[in-house]
């Protein structure tokens, strides 16, 4: 604990953004920012939003948080993780590199089971790890890819050729409203 009272070892947010189909929106991730705030911990952004505009992590300007983005290099970024009290993520670069590290860490999964990617740690798979997943009846969502039957009715309803596996694995979503599980 610090002078103040409060614990010094923040909670980390990863809050990333790209493919459609695995992007949180940014308002859910600020409401769950504030909502740490609340916590004795300090929270921290991290992650890369330099590279392209349309993937990294999401951009905020909110009062009281540590705002480490594009600011940690990947060894620096595991020697934050290994003296934090959790991190928060999608299921991204961040969530593997924890993997070196004790860090409880909350992964949020759309399309591939979370158990199927969460780090093995101390001999368990998932070792203080939680995966959130959607409450959507096609989550995890990839494992249809390979049929032909939907395949054809993605294709039908996007317009996205299959044949195009980096736009096929970026937008694929059965749903009737698509991403709405996000």
């Amino acid at each position: 604990m610090s002078d103040s009272g409060r614990n010094t070892h923040p909670v980390l947010v990863h809050a990333a953004k790209g493919d459609p189909n695995r992007t949180w929106p940014k308002e859910r991730w600020e409401r769950l920012i504030h909502e740490l705030q609340g916590s004795e911990r300090p929270v921290a952004l991290i992650g890369n939003a330099q590279a392209d505009p349309e993937r990294g992590v999401h951009d905020f300007a909110i009062s009281g948080v540590l705002d480490l983005v594009n600011r940690l290099s990947l060894p620096g970024l595991e020697a934050l993780l290994r003296r934090s009290a959790l991190l928060v993520t999608t299921d991204s670069g961040p969530v593997q590199l924890a993997g070196a590290t004790d860090i409880p860490i909350v992964g949020l999964y759309t399309v591939v089971a979370g158990r199927c990617r969460l780090p093995y740690r101390q001999g368990f798979s998932a070792w203080n790890a939680v995966a959130v997943e959607p409450a959507c009846p096609h989550a995890p969502c990839y494992a249809a890819i390979p049929d032909c039957t939907a395949q054809a009715a993605f294709q039908a309803k996007t317009g996205v050729d299959p044949s195009n596996v980096p736009a096929l694995f970026s937008k694929w979503c059965q749903a009737a409203e698509p991403y709405r599980c996000l």
